[in-house]
């Protein structure tokens, strides 16, 4: 058996991406709510069936909220990139790694 942890994070980044995708009313959005809220209820089942859910507490944040989806706001910088000639990758979720 390992020990219970002291502290743990988890974060559920499907549903930012999903929203930023396909915009708040999006299937994609929708689907993402779903497919958290599922994996929020398997993590709060492992917690129970360890015996140590009436002494575990949650702290549920979210980095923003969100009513628009605009493209013209949000940018894509493939084009600006690609017109640099520097081998990058872009690995989605705002993180793009410049090749060496």
């Amino acid at each position: 058996d390992w020990p219970l942890p002291r502290f743990s994070w988890v974060n559920f980044s499907l549903t930012d991406a999903a929203f930023h995708e396909g915009g708040p009313y999006s299937e994609i959005a929708a689907a993402s709510v779903a497919d958290t809220d599922a994996r929020l209820g398997a993590l709060l089942d492992a917690v129970e069936r360890a015996g140590v859910l009436d002494r575990t507490a949650f702290f549920v944040t979210a980095d923003h909220g969100m009513e628009q989806s605009d493209r013209s706001c949000t940018g894509n910088w493939a084009e600006a990139l690609d017109a640099t000639g520097v081998p990058y990758r872009d690995e989605g979720y705002s993180f793009i790694y410049v090749d060496p």
